[in-house]
C-alpha cells in the first residue's frame, strides 16, 4: 500500500478519535437524527456539534440532508461500527488479561460492577468474555 493510503486511513481513525464524535456515531448507527437532538445527547451548544459532525462527514463517515430549516444526520458507513467492536474486543482482553502487578491497567471488573478474578496475561477472548460478559 502507498503512503498516501495510509494516510487517508489515518484521517479516518483520527476523526472517530474523540468521545463526542464517537457517541454521535453510535447514536446515528440506531436512527437518522436531527442535529438538535444530537446536541442535547452530547450537551454541547450547536456550534461544537456542528463541528464535530464536519469531522464526520469530511471523513466520509456521516452524510446530512435538510429538511426546511432542520438539518438530519445518518451513518454513511455503517462499517466503522465494527471497527468499534473490534475496539471492545480489545478494551476487554486488555481490562481482564492484563498481567497482574503492572500498574498500567485498573483492576478488572464484571458486568455487574464486581471486581472480577484476575486471569494470566495469555487468557483467551473467551476467558475475558466469559469474566466481563459481552462488549457493551
Amino acid at each position: 500500500m502507498s503512503d498516501e493510503h495510509y494516510i487517508l486511513r489515518a484521517q479516518i481513525i483520527k476523526a472517530l478519535g474523540h468521545p463526542t464524535r464517537l457517541r454521535i456515531v453510535e447514536r446515528l448507527a440506531e436512527r437518522e437524527t436531527c442535529v438538535c437532538d444530537l446536541q442535547e445527547l452530547v450537551g454541547g451548544d450547536i456550534s461544537t456539534v456542528s463541528k464535530h459532525l464536519a469531522v464526520l462527514r469530511n471523513a466520509g463517515i456521516v452524510s446530512d440532508r435538510k429538511e426546511g430549516l432542520s438539518v438530519f444526520y445518518r451513518l454513511r458507513a455503517p462499517c466503522v461500527l465494527r471497527f468499534l467492536e473490534c475496539i471492545d474486543e480489545v478494551l476487554t482482553s486488555r481490562f481482564v488479561c492484563a498481567s497482574p502487578g503492572r500498574g498500567e491497567l485498573p483492576p478488572p471488573v464484571a458486568a455487574d460492577g464486581r471486581r472480577a478474578p484476575e486471569l494470566p496475561a495469555t487468557c483467551s477472548r473467551r476467558a475475558a468474555r466469559a469474566q466481563l460478559g459481552p462488549a457493551r
